[in-house]
């Protein structure tokens, strides 16, 4: 399994899912402006905007069934040494990355839906920054590295590990 092109085919979901969603409640709702033209008089603004995240996470489904399948169907056979993927895996890779793309389009549609599309784009990165570092942190102080002697980890790391696995 070709880890690089995982990574990067879910940081673009990722990253599709936060802009997506912090357009979505745009101003031009709240100003009326350009919404007047285009927007039926017995349309409530809750049908809009949830069409309008149905829409975008359609749109991020076929980004993530286009990514997956040229991974399954190309990206394999352009090593030296063609192997055949797994489709299972690919599968739960797939659904993994469309949900965390689906959850960050929803989470900055909440943000961007009180705060200015730029403010929602940095809060959605941020909190997903932050739950990346405490789960790689998590999984760090919960590995075997730590349990070693301290003259292997070094006496500052052997600290710093007995206060924060309290």
């Amino acid at each position: 399994m070709d880890v690089f092109s995982y990574f990067t085919s879910d940081l673009l979901l990722l990253m599709v899912g936060i802009f997506s969603g912090a357009s979505i409640c745009s101003t031009d709702f709240s100003a009326r402006g350009v919404a007047e033209l285009y927007i039926p008089a017995g349309v409530s603004r809750g049908v809009l905007l949830f069409t309008r995240i149905l829409g975008h996470a359609v749109n991020l489904g076929l980004l993530a069934t286009t990514l997956y399948l040229i991974k399954f169907a190309v990206i394999p056979y352009l090593a030296d040494e063609p192997a055949t993927p797994e489709i299972k895996i690919h599968s739960l890779m797939l659904l993994f990355s469309y949900l965390k793309g689906l959850t960050a389009l929803c989470i900055a549609t909440l943000i961007g839906s009180v705060a200015r599309p730029l403010y929602a784009v940095l809060g959605c990165l941020t909190l997903f920054c932050f739950g990346h570092l405490t789960s790689t942190f998590d999984a760090l102080l919960n590995s075997t590295t730590f349990n070693q002697s301290t003259s292997q980890i070094g006496l500052f790391n052997s600290i710093l590990y007995s206060i924060f696995k309290v």
